[in-house]
């Protein structure tokens, strides 16, 4: 009221006429600091509140500009008039930097465990050059990839976190699982948060991956990448193309300060090579599109923005490996869609954001032929035993109303989520043999199509407090409720912020809170999966009841009411060295029980949900910028996991092994205790620049089998060797007048280490424990065109 005083006083005494109350803060609601705002040639700078004032001469229409660095810049254009304030506010997205931000030195962040966030342009100068976000997360630490694709996001499971792009839920309704990502081209930050303290997050027990793509600029831009093949190069000979995988992208203004367009696509043809089988058999096929177009409607107190999402694919030979030669694998072929609007509405000093959403997931998978499967200690022959059709619809609702009122931040929503699931699947008999003899057969009774539907919701809210300048608390509740489960689980959270010194250098954060899963719908079509009859025993599909529920799970006691959870904590402490250095360490510790798992009985195939795990992380991440466009990302994890090991997705995904051993707890199926990841842009001259790649971890655990298939030890008690791998990518720019292309070479495996993909695991066996697999030094010539 004060400020409003004053403005009113310098208006009648000839001073400028007009004030434009300006609120920055970030997507998430929470005030930034510090913040430019301005209007033509007025400047201010945001209070700790993220608050300004701008005070201009003349009524009438402002375009009023708010940046702050990590941040993309945004404009709005407002009425000014002399009779009373006009107030503005601005939630700035996550910028498309050039350099990585170990998130947040000022108090007010609380997400205790965020980690670096990832830029396009980032990514794409490593010698990965990852096509989409899926193949980018390893860059993250903490995030571990398999030979055979799959994710481990906390010593998790895939399926446990939750995918999130530009604010919606873009998971596989049916599995959960990530499905194919948005192509890095579109993408503006890429991050992973392993606790998020903030109630707005839920639907997952491991971690959330947020990626905001981009919006269209002033001016048309366009980039085509890749557009030469990689050739496939066997004893200094070109043996046909390993891959194509050209990336277009543009975006400009379709209405200039209103409308913007950004398009991005990719073809992709990838020939995988399995080292471990001959030559030329011993690759899978690849093939897909994927396109991203994003259209952003810029108004004076109001942003739309619509995405659609279409990736259309198939893959010839999933799943091939040593055990699995090309007659043993099945093809895949799939489509997935998604497209969402949303709306973000000035509203005074408030903020109304709307968002709904709509995907779909198809999937067909099916054998080589019809012969039966025969597994044995040395190789799987025949043909793959399981056959499947399934498609997967999934539609959002989101509502979020955030505003301040002093010293407080609020943000209140809620989400209703509907999806289905429709399909069939049917299983051939397969055999396990040894030694000439037949061990054991296993047929099975096929069930006729199925149908599964659900409805889930959410209702959150949260207060970011700032107590004091050096002082932040965050604390809220959600409330998630899922009709599959007939579950209702309260989900409170509560996060600490400290800088004791005053200047931010120094930063102590810590939290606490709850989180609830979503059980996927392939859960609820377990009865309908075939039911197998081992040696002439039948094994009928069973749904058991969650563990001892938690004070916070509430529901009825009855077959499928599962309540997957996890309780974690997190204390973490980060110093900056100047504008050079920032470092940090943080240690992390998660609880998780009420984890479905597919286990064997004895006379029934049980799905239950009494799995646990627990994960312990030790982590100390550090940015070094030397100067200007230089810099070195590197980050050590000590970690260990525990969990049940027959979790869901292993065996109810798209191509389920044919053997469910028995449930075990052990370690983690992708545990890695040491992780040392360092990678970085270094320039050699204005257009010459070095990304090199480093990576170590200890080798990933395996299970020994006997001739039966079965344990024969500890499960996942011995590891492959440690991995140790250097890359790098040199690039080069050369202009021609407006545009450029960019030459790069890159080297893969530079020091030719031992990194083994397969090991010979059955004991009847006679080169059992064998290492196979080596991926020996490679390189590759890329091109890309900036326009």
């Amino acid at each position: 009221m004060l400020l409003l005083f004053l403005a009113g006083a310098l208006t009648l005494s000839g001073a400028p006429c007009c004030s434009i109350e300006v609120h920055v803060a970030n997507a998430s609601s929470q005030p930034l600091a510090g913040a430019l705002v301005r209007t033509g040639a007025i400047e201010s700078r945001t209070d700790l509140q993220g608050d300004a004032i701008l005070r201009v001469d003349a009524p009438g229409p402002h375009t009023v500009e708010a940046s702050h660095p990590g941040f993309q810049t945004l404009r709005q254009t407002v009425e000014a008039t002399p009779e009373r304030a006009v107030h503005v506010e601005l939630l700035l997205p996550a910028a498309r930097i050039e350099s990585v931000t170990v998130e947040g030195a000022s108090p007010d962040a609380p997400e205790s465990a965020t980690l670096a966030p990832l830029s396009a342009e980032q990514i794409k100068a490593l010698p990965l050059d990852p096509p989409t976000v899926k193949d980018a997360l390893p860059l993250v630490p903490g995030v571990v990839r398999t030979p055979e694709g799959r994710l481990s996001i906390s010593g998790s499971p895939e399926y446990r976190s939750t995918l999130m792009v530009n604010a919606l839920d873009t998971t596989d309704p049916a599995t959960g699982q990530f499905g194919a990502t948005v192509p890095i081209d579109s993408v503006a930050s890429l991050n992973v948060f392993r606790s998020p303290f903030l109630a707005e997050y839920g639907r997952f027990t491991a971690a959330v991956v947020v990626v905001d793509t981009k919006r269209g600029g002033e001016k048309w831009h366009a980039e085509l990448n890749d557009p030469t093949p990689e050739l496939r190069l066997r004893s200094g000979h070109i043996r046909g193309v390993r891959g194509f995988t050209p990336r277009l992208s543009f975006s400009g203004p379709l209405v200039r300060h209103r409308l913007y367009l950004f398009q991005s696509a990719e073809y992709r043809l990838n020939k995988l090579p399995v080292f471990s089988l001959p030559f030329p058999e011993n690759e899978t096929w690849r093939e897909s599109w994927n396109s991203h177009t994003q259209l952003d409607y810029v108004g004076a107190s109001q942003v739309l923005t619509a995405t659609v999402h279409l990736v259309p694919q198939k893959v010839k030979f999933e799943g091939l490996d040593f055990y699995n030669p090309r007659p043993a694998t099945p093809d895949f072929r799939g489509r997935e869609f998604h497209a969402g609007l949303t709306d973000r509405l000035t509203l005074g000093k408030a903020v109304l954001e709307s968002a709904v959403a709509a995907s779909e997931f198809l999937g067909r998978t099916w054998p080589q032929g019809t012969g039966e499967l025969q597994l044995t200690p040395v190789e799987n022959l025949g043909n793959y035993f399981f056959q499947q059709q399934r498609r997967a619809r999934g539609y959002q609702w989101r509502e979020s109303y955030s505003f301040t009122r002093g010293a407080h931040s609020l943000r209140i929503g809620g989400e209703a989520i509907h999806s289905t699931l429709t399909g069939v699947m049917q299983a051939s008999p397969f055999s396990i043999a040894a030694g000439g003899r037949t061990i054991s057969r296993v047929t099975f009774l096929n069930a006729p199509p199925f149908a599964v539907s659900d409805w889930e919701s959410g209702f959150y809210a949260q207060d970011h407090w700032q107590v004091k300048p050096a002082f932040a608390v965050d604390y809220g509740l959600r409330a998630d409720w899922q009709r599959l489960t007939g579950t209702l689980g309260l989900a409170p959270r509560l996060a600490l912020s400290w800088a004791p010194f005053g200047d931010n250098n120094t930063v102590l954060r810590t939290g606490f809170g709850w989180f609830y899963d979503r059980v996927p719908l392939v859960a609820g079509a377990f009865p309908a999966y075939p039911t197998r009859i081992v040696d002439g025993t039948l094994l009928e599909n069973q749904t058991g009841s969650r563990d001892a529920a938690g004070p916070l799970v509430f529901g009825p006691d009855r077959p499928g009411n599962f309540a997957p959870r996890s309780r974690t904590g997190s204390a973490q402490i980060e110093h900056r060295f100047g504008e050079t250095v920032r470092l940090r360490a943080n240690y992390m510790e998660s609880h998780s029980r009420g984890l479905l798992v597919v286990a064997p009985a004895v006379d029934a195939m049980t799905l239950a949900g009494n799995g646990r795990s627990v994960y312990r992380q030790f982590e100390v991440v550090s940015r070094i910028v030397p100067r200007k466009g230089q810099e070195l990302f590197a980050s050590y994890t000590r970690s260990s996991g525990r969990a049940n090991i027959n979790d869901l997705v292993q065996y109810l995904g798209n191509t389920p092994p044919a053997v469910i051993r028995p449930d075990v707890y052990a370690t983690a199926d992708l545990d890695t205790p040491h992780r040392i990841l360092v990678w970085g842009v270094i320039p050699l001259n204005d257009r010459t620049r070095i990304a090199p790649l480093f990576e170590y971890r200890m080798g990933r655990p395996y299970s020994a089998l006997d001739a039966a298939q079965q344990y024969a030890g500890p499960p996942h008690g011995r590891r492959f060797p440690p991995f140790l791998s250097l890359d790098y990518r040199i690039a080069r720019d050369i202009h021609v007048r407006k545009h450029a292309v960019q030459i790069s070479f890159s080297m893969f495996n530079a020091t030719n280490h031992w990194n083994p993909d397969t090991v010979r695991l059955n004991i009847a066996d006679p080169q059992f424990a064998e290492f196979l697999g080596q991926h020996k030094r490679r390189f590759r010539l890329d091109f890309d065109f900036l326009f």
